[in-house]
């Protein structure tokens, strides 16, 4: 099961949720954090405790103008809900990119973390970030 929420052409969760676990979540060194780092983990707390509308308004405006607040509660639904409570989070890597296939020019970061559900042991979720403004916005959310 693979889940793409794609804002970008080639890249690119309303009952309450009972309260989520507190997950393990290993960060690297502050000195070999990417720039980027603090807002996925902020934005994926969103999605880990089923705060659909939030996270939507949370993304990058390139994400909420690809994607309505009710069609990313479709899209994320279905396939993040099943998968249950995090576990364990672990940061992997970043890939730094100015010019992402399909998206337009900027400062982009694509973090990995391998990511442990309580339904699903084993996965690989991919968040891509676009620097907005002053801040990192998502702009992409993957699992596989």
């Amino acid at each position: 099961m693979s889940l793409l929420i794609a804002a970008v052409a080639a890249v690119v969760l309303h009952a309450p949720p009972a309260p989520a676990p507190q997950a393990t979540v290993a960060a690297p060194a502050a000195e070999n954090a990417p720039a980027s780092l603090d807002a996925a983990l902020a934005w994926v707390a969103l999605v880990d405790q089923g705060k659909w509308h939030e996270s939507w308004q949370a993304a990058a405006g390139m994400f909420r103008a690809q994607v309505s607040d009710a069609r990313w509660a479709e899209m994320v639904t279905p396939v993040r809900k099943p998968l249950g409570a995090v576990v364990s989070r672990t940061f992997e890597s970043v890939l730094k990119s100015k010019t992402p296939p399909g998206a337009p020019d900027g400062d982009y970061e694509i973090l990995k973390f391998q990511t442990a559900f309580a339904d699903r042991r084993e996965s690989v979720e991919t968040v891509m970030l676009v620097r907005e403004g002053s801040g990192w916005r998502v702009v992409g959310y993957f699992i596989r």
